[in-house]
Parts: C-alpha cells; sequence; structure tokens
C-alpha cells in the first residue's frame, strides 16, 4: 500500500473509532438521563468528571508505543502488561487519597460514596485491557487486510 493509501485508511479508522466512542458516551448521558433523578444525575456527572479527568492520564501513552513499534517482543508485552496494572493501581490511589479534596471542591458530600464505588472503574478497566491478546496490539495499518 502507499503511504497515502496507508493514511487514508488509517484516517477513516480513526473516524469510525470517534465517532463510536462519542455516539456510546451520549448513549450513556441518555440512558442516564431517564434513569436518575436530576439530583442524582448531577451527583453521577460530578463522579464522571473526576474519572474522566483521571482516565486522560492512565494510558500513559502504552497504547500508541505498542501500535507505532511493529517489533514487539514477548517480554515487552509482558513488561507493559505489568506497567499497565500498575498504573490503574496508582491512578485508583490517587483519586482515592484525593476523595476528600473533591467533596470539598464540589460542596457536595453525596458523592463521597459514589465516587468509592466508581473509583473501581480504574482496576477493573485496566485489568480487563490487559488480558487483551496481544494480537489486539497490531499496527492499525495492518487492520482490513
Amino acid at each position: 500500500m502507499k503511504l497515502a493509501a496507508l493514511a487514508a485508511h488509517g484516517v477513516r479508522w480513526t473516524t469510525i473509532s470517534t465517532a463510536s466512542i462519542t455516539l456510546i458516551q451520549m448513549l450513556r448521558l441518555v440512558i442516564l438521563a431517564r434513569l436518575l433523578s436530576p439530583g442524582d444525575f448531577g451527583l453521577m456527572a460530578m463522579a464522571m468528571i473526576v474519572i474522566d479527568a483521571a482516565q486522560a492520564y492512565i494510558d500513559l501513552g502504552i497504547s500508541a508505543a505498542i501500535i507505532h513499534r511493529q517489533d514487539v517482543t514477548k517480554e515487552q508485552l509482558s513488561s507493559l502488561y505489568w506497567l499497565n496494572i500498575f498504573a490503574g493501581w496508582a491512578v485508583f490511589a490517587v483519586v482515592w487519597l484525593c476523595m476528600p479534596l473533591i467533596v470539598r471542591m464540589f460542596h457536595e458530600p453525596r458523592v463521597l460514596p459514589l465516587l468509592h464505588v466508581v473509583a473501581l472503574v480504574f482496576l477493573i478497566a485496566r485489568e480487563v485491557r490487559s488480558s487483551l491478546p496481544s494480537y489486539s496490539l497490531r499496527p492499525a495499518s495492518a487492520c482490513g487486510r
């Protein structure tokens, strides 16, 4: 494949991925808005602000590095697996320790128990993502062949 065709292929997959993620997030909001009272929806919004802000830092560029490298060894994947697990635990701990500050910032003590539960996503999501088979980490240009 020529470079221009590879770039177009990558742009197409990135666009599909971004559109899908946006659609899923909007659907999540619609479902929560229908299920929760306005006050509870506000509490959930506060918790999601914290989770989404922390989520931005959790990947550490690991996914991009794996996709960029075409010759990843099993040892490197193993190291990245454990780094990924550690990053999840580290962000979980930071969020957990900052919860009293977060509650004070929002002036809403009812968000604390919700944060305790929602913060578990850092442990669960890291474990699920890290246990994906290595073939899912192949470069995006190899997709669709």
